[in-house]
């Protein structure tokens, strides 16, 4: 059986309230997500978030609230998926992992060929947002 992964994921907003989402080719296929990776054994959530956005991004990274947690089966990956809002980042984006970026109304995340295990964070997101105003 194989192991379940601990992966995080980062909610970047710009100035105007549009959602960075980064395409990219994975083990479960090619499309769009929240930008992350991998919990290293010695690293707290955050802390592995913030090292896959200076990795992947070139940003640095202030980590805020926890949007969500859920368990994500694919085909080759099984995964504890938990993104987190990003509440301050420095620097200039620069793709290193995703072939191209865009920016994105929240209305209109779910438009967008998003990888599966991204859909329902881009649902939990819309409805959170929606609650803010």
């Amino acid at each position: 059986m194989s192991r379940v992964l601990e992966v995080v994921g980062g909610v970047i907003q710009n100035e105007t309230g549009d959602i960075f989402l980064g395409y990219r080719d994975s083990q479960e296929g090619s499309g769009w997500e929240f930008p992350g990776g991998k919990v290293e054994s010695h690293e707290t959530h955050e802390q592995a978030l913030a090292r896959e956005l200076e990795e992947e991004l070139n940003i640095q990274t202030k980590i805020g609230a926890k949007l969500s947690s859920t368990f994500w089966q694919g085909q080759v990956v099984k995964m504890n998926f938990h993104v987190y809002f990003v509440a301050s980042y420095e620097g200039e984006i620069m793709l290193k992992d995703h072939h191209k970026m865009v920016w994105v109304q929240p209305k209109d995340l779910l438009s967008y060929s998003l990888l599966p295990a991204d859909i329902p964070v881009a649902t939990k997101l819309m409805e959170a947002l929606q609650n803010e105003l």
